[in-house]
């Protein structure tokens, strides 16, 4: 799983671990887009996440 999110999934957003993506494994750009309030499903690049996957990696 840690090198699928590696060298498939961060080359798509410049490197950074994006929260949503469709079944096809691209990233949803637009997935929550404008919904700054929503904790359980956020819009974007969550921070946190990325340090969460190097303790994985």
């Amino acid at each position: 799983m840690a090198q699928s999110v590696m060298f498939k999934l961060l080359p798509q957003s410049g490197e950074l671990i994006w929260e949503h993506y469709n079944a096809d494994w691209e990233i949803d750009w637009n997935y929550n887009k404008g919904k700054t309030k929503d904790e359980t499903r956020p819009y974007g690049y969550i921070f946190g996440h990325s340090i969460e996957w190097c303790k994985v990696a």
